[in-house]
């Protein structure tokens, strides 16, 4: 269960709360503003287990990891991601190092991995005539 947003408030709440105009929050502050608790709960034994962050695109495929079920290879793929990308936005990412950058900031550090995420995203979402299946969904043999 979670709550894919936090609820809407003005403006003005949250330059009282950080003490500033919202345009001179720092992208870690921008990033707080969207922060949503969540879990995971099965009427089954799982491996209990706290996440310190994480972003939603990588929420299935840890509910269908806790749940045991096989994973697709863009699940695979995400889930490796995750281990250094633990939160990747539409605004930003954090890096290994706790550092946030902005996703259009050639320099960060993980620069690459985000364009490649991106042409997968893109791949998936949008590029039908070229859409990849096979990485998408899972093949017949893996469902017995």
């Amino acid at each position: 269960m979670f709550g894919d947003h936090q609820p809407s408030v003005e403006p003005e709440f949250y330059e009282t709360l950080y003490g500033k105009p919202l345009s001179d929050l720092t992208l870690e502050e921008e990033q707080r503003m969207y922060l949503t608790p969540f879990f995971i709960w099965a009427n089954f034994e799982i491996e209990e287990r706290e996440i310190e962050d994480i972003s939603l695109n990588y929420l299935s495929t840890l509910v269908l990891e806790a749940a045991g079920l096989p994973l697709t290879p863009y699940q695979q793929y995400l889930a490796e991601l995750s281990k250094t990308l633990p939160v990747i936005t539409t605004v930003g990412y954090r890096a290994p190092d706790g550092s946030w950058y902005r996703l259009d900031d050639a320099d960060g550090p993980c620069a690459g991995q985000v364009e490649n995420y991106r042409k997968v995203q893109y791949n998936n979402l949008l590029d039908q005539k070229n859409r990849l299946d096979d990485l998408f969904l899972l093949r017949p043999a893996l469902l017995q």
